[in-house]
């Protein structure tokens, strides 16, 4: 009657942070792909990889999850990395906040407008500076 349909797709919504980690046996973390940070986050020219202390601290967050939830018997598979993926600085906090991710990592600085319209929950600075414009 109302002639072809299409395909379902099938859409997956996950309650938290972790139940996604657990179901789809990755953590994933948003970095800026504004590649050139200084010492935070660098394209390395032989490989093309993302390098940088905001890239390494996010490597190691993640295996620490990834040891927490035992994710590797989890998954009945070697689980030992982050999905990290680069996407645009405006796109970076709706993202985030649509529950794309399970972590950003960009030097991203903590204000009670993020938190409040992006509904993000911060972690302690990492990394602090003195430097002030008068």
């Amino acid at each position: 009657r109302f002639g072809r349909c299409s395909d379902p797709l099938l859409i997956s919504q996950y309650e938290n942070a972790i139940s996604r980690i657990n179901a789809t046996c990755r953590v994933t973390i948003y970095v800026s792909s504004t590649y050139e940070n200084g010492k935070f986050r660098f394209m390395n020219g032989s490989d093309n990889s993302l390098n940088g202390f905001d890239t390494k601290l996010a490597v190691h967050i993640a295996s620490k999850i990834i040891e927490k939830l035992h994710l590797s018997d989890t998954c009945g598979k070697k689980v030992d990395t982050a999905n990290i993926v680069p996407v645009s600085w405006s796109d970076l906090l709706v993202d985030i906040s649509k529950g794309s991710a399970d972590m950003a990592i960009s030097a991203i600085t903590r204000t009670k407008d993020r938190e409040d319209n992006f509904r993000i929950r911060f972690c302690k600075s990492y990394y602090c500076t003195s430097q002030a414009i008068m």
